[in-house]
């Protein structure tokens, strides 16, 4: 659900088949069934990427031979739509995928008109565009950058537990401190903090499920610039 040109899509679709064939393989075993490791994961799965009618499909699907190359086990489709209406027939699905949903969880809660209206201005800049910017600014030089990569994500899930409750706080509390004061902003503190209860409680149900846990997932920014500005004379 959503979907770019550029290799994230690519890059988390093939995460995604990869796990969904390991986890087959698994219940294979588990079944007692003689199918050999080939047969499993040269079996094929039709993934659909899906965005808005105006996202630039084209770009996207032009790009699988780049990012995919010789693989032959995924048949890749598009579909236009929102997710406000129906994008597959009944039962058709067997896994749905989505970066970014705290702000499609608040169904129910808000009128459409104000979900519609809702939107996060989320852009991260890279060092060229952060240079640049600087330079745009009268009187100012930059003395010293530097691109730092700290593995954030790395050392946070290290030091979590994988108790659900625990993560599912944790990052509640950090998706709260980036977004709280623009949610506030749009439906009042009530409404804001039943949206943040609700993403709580729906991390606590499906965190024990997960068998992988990312870091980028924890904490998203991995890398940041430190820049080091001086006024000219």
């Amino acid at each position: 659900m959503g979907c770019a040109s550029g290799p994230n899509c690519w890059t988390n679709m093939q995460f995604i088949i990869d796990c969904v064939k390991k986890h087959r393989r698994r219940g294979i075993i588990t079944a007692g069934e003689r199918r050999s490791a080939a047969e499993v994961y040269d079996s094929p799965i039709q993934y659909f990427f899906c965005d808005l009618p105006l996202n630039h499909f084209n770009d996207l699907l032009s790009e699988k031979e780049k990012y995919m190359g010789g693989r032959e086990d995924c048949f890749v489709a598009a579909v236009a739509g929102n997710i406000h209406g129906r994008l597959f027939p009944p039962s058709s699905v067997q896994m749905v995928f989505s970066s970014t949903t705290l702000h499609w969880l608040s169904e129910g809660i808000l009128t459409h008109s104000q979900l519609e209206m809702f939107n996060i201005p989320w852009h991260l800049p890279t060092v060229v565009e952060l240079e640049s910017t600087i330079k745009r600014v009268p009187n100012l030089k930059i003395q010293h950058l530097d691109e730092v990569d700290v593995n954030a994500g790395d050392n946070y899930s290290k030091q979590w537990s994988h108790n659900p409750v625990e993560v599912s706080q944790r990052l509640t509390n950090f998706y709260k401190s980036i977004s709280w004061n623009l949610v506030e902003n749009h439906v009042g503190s009530i409404r804001c903090e039943s949206i943040f209860s609700r993403f709580n409680k729906l991390l606590e149900r499906h965190l024990p499920s997960q068998f992988t846990w990312d870091p980028y997932w924890i904490y998203p920014w991995s890398h940041y610039a430190k820049v080091e500005i001086i006024k000219k004379l």
